[in-house]
């Protein structure tokens, strides 16, 4: 009998650990399938951080780089938005023990943003919220699977936050009648499902817990090591031919720019949501287009700063507490910072590696710091390159873009195999 409670009390005790230790708010709405578990330090929710709101590629990916004479990425961790943000605040900065972390799961889906977004306003002492998204990508209805957690958090909405109920409302009202919430009905998921989730949660908030718990006073200087051996491994190949001249896929139209997000009232809706759950809390909210190689200033100032900038900034200029952090030209990113499409041999225009990663966490934390979101730290400390920049080569490449007709096999899937539609009412005819 002592025998099988010591068992029971071994395999008890990691598992209350991993609750005691996670933040707030982990263990419902689907919370513990957050891709970004297994990063967070044991003491997470006491740690001051800014959250990058896991929405698509542009937050997760792991690619470093592109080998010359081969098509296929080297990953790593390492190489993600958050971790370069990090390498260079604390180069930089490095009195300030305030950290980024990716948060939710990068799917390219409004609902499962909004789920995310409820559940890291309540982790503690958060900076900022970092949201990020790009024309084409912008997704209301389009996984079936996520509809049942947005439901709920519309619900808590409307109860606690009497004055985003009106948004909170119309927002679920497409949502019901849309032709995604219709496939949620026909194949509902499982409680299997649930489980399976919840588990592969455990073991990876068991993982971070455990990696962080090692305590060593040299946590710092590895991890900058780590950051530098990447770095070296990227400089090393930064003359690869191919990177530096695969072609950017050129912009989608500007009336295909939403044509994923339900409608003007539904993404905008959603917008005010997001940024004043946020307000709600007393964190800024901050919606950040990244740099993008395929947009040429005269491009930028007919129709992506019009059509899509600017359409932000009007939503958010009635907001309290919200910023629009505007990247996508003037950054001097090069084609050479690129990963790119390893079969079709085109570059999305915003996917870098870790180099132009580096080169891009500088650029917003000048921003942010700008803003006063990053304490004690002034935007001039990162004014000058940093030292990874400074070794880079000037090579001198440009970006160039395919044309319309040649980037039309290659538009984002959203548009390729019309899951834009599930956005749609279904008692609409779509074309």
């Amino acid at each position: 009998m002592r025998r099988l409670s010591a068992l029971l009390l071994g395999i008890l005790l990691p598992f209350l650990a991993v609750l005691v230790s996670a933040p707030p708010g982990w263990g419902g709405l689907g919370g513990w399938d957050n891709f970004y578990l297994d990063t967070y330090p044991w003491n997470f929710r006491n740690q001051p951080k800014h959250l990058i709101i896991g929405t698509g590629c542009w937050t997760w990916t792991a690619e470093a780089y592109m080998p010359k004479g081969s098509h296929q990425q080297v990953t790593s961790q390492r190489a993600t938005l958050h971790a370069a943000l990090n390498d260079v605040l604390h180069e930089q900065a490095p009195d300030t023990s305030q950290r980024f972390y990716a948060f939710g799961r990068p799917d390219v889906d409004f609902d499962r943003h909004l789920v995310s977004v409820h559940q890291a306003v309540r982790q503690g002492d958060v900076k900022s919220l970092v949201y990020i998204n790009n024309p084409g990508s912008l997704q209301a209805f389009t996984r079936p699977a996520n509809l049942p957690l947005v439901l709920d958090v519309l619900d808590d909405i409307e109860k606690n936050y009497p004055a985003l109920a009106q948004d909170a409302a119309t927002y679920r009202a497409a949502l019901l009648a849309s032709n995604g919430y219709a496939k949620a009905i026909e194949a509902p998921a499982s409680w299997q499902d649930g489980i399976s989730q919840w588990s592969k949660g455990i073991a990876k908030r068991l993982r971070g817990f455990l990696d962080s718990a090692s305590f060593t006073p040299y946590a710092t200087l590895r991890d900058q090591e780590q950051g530098d051996t990447l770095f070296r491994q990227v400089r090393s190949n930064y003359d690869n031919q191919t990177t530096c001249t695969t072609p950017e896929r050129a912009l989608m139209t500007p009336d295909q720019y939403w044509i994923g997000s339900g409608g003007d009232a539904v993404w905008q809706a959603w917008l005010r949501l997001a940024a004043g759950l946020a307000n709600a809390h007393g964190i800024p909210f901050v919606y950040y287009i990244p740099p993008h190689l395929n947009v040429p200033e005269d491009r930028y100032r007919s129709e992506f700063k019009p059509h899509f900038a600017d359409r932000i900034a009007a939503v958010l200029a009635g907001l309290p507490n919200t910023h629009l952090i505007d990247h996508a030209t003037g950054h001097g990113l090069s084609p050479c910072d690129q990963v790119y499409d390893s079969e079709r041999l085109f570059g999305a225009g915003y996917l870098f590696n870790f180099a132009g990663k580096l080169k891009q966490s500088r650029l917003l934390l000048i921003d942010l710091s700008r803003l006063g979101l990053l304490t004690n730290t002034g935007a001039m400390r990162f004014a000058a390159p940093t030292r990874w920049e400074a070794s880079l080569p000037d090579l001198g490449f440009k970006p160039t873009v395919l044309s319309d007709a040649a980037t039309a096999p290659i538009r984002e899937e959203l548009i390729r195999w019309d899951e834009w539609k599930l956005s749609r009412p279904k008692t609409e005819v779509t074309p």
